[in-house]
């Protein structure tokens, strides 16, 4: 004689979050998520992008410019020196713009370069930040894990047999 006997056992560990039997929030899944919040405006104030990008962008068109000025100067100067004007006011001014677009030039290099040193630290602090983040937001997916299992249990001549579905 076989004797089907179901049972729903349920089982809370700390390993994982469910959503089909989620639970309302705890005090600690509150905090965790107050944690969260609170790194993630930390990195936005601490570790933004928009600083050192703009700092890049700023001496990329300095560089652009300054570069141009130059080149520009130092043609009409070769070209001065062909024609071999004999008015030096005409190659002073020339040198002038020569080295008002090298000034500009080495300026927007030294932008482009000091933002990208800061760029890299700004992303070594928001790996940083982002993996704090991650560790919980982890730890929060698995802090309410609940898991359901349905035994039959059957009895048999040698004794009971166990199966069921989770």
């Amino acid at each position: 004689m076989k004797l089907p006997i179901a049972l729903t056992i349920t089982l809370m560990t700390q390993l994982g979050s469910s959503s089909a039997w989620a639970q309302p929030p705890t005090n600690d899944e509150r905090a965790i998520h107050a944690e969260i919040d609170r790194l993630e405006d930390e990195k936005a104030d601490n570790a933004s992008l928009g600083g050192p990008i703009t700092i890049m962008a700023i001496g990329g068109g300095a560089l652009a410019i300054g570069t141009g000025i130059a080149l520009s100067y130092a043609t009409l100067q070769s070209a001065n020196n062909i024609v071999a004007y004999d008015d030096l006011s005409y190659q002073q001014s020339y040198t002038g713009g020569i080295v008002v677009g090298a000034v500009t030039a080495t300026i927007g290099a030294g932008m482009v370069l000091g933002g990208g040193f800061w760029l890299r630290s700004r992303i070594r602090k928001r790996k940083k930040y982002n993996r704090q983040i991650e560790s919980l937001e982890r730890e929060l997916e698995y802090s309410n894990f609940e898991v359901r299992f349905t035994p039959v249990i059957t009895q048999t001549f040698q004794g009971a047999a166990i199966h069921g579905t989770f």
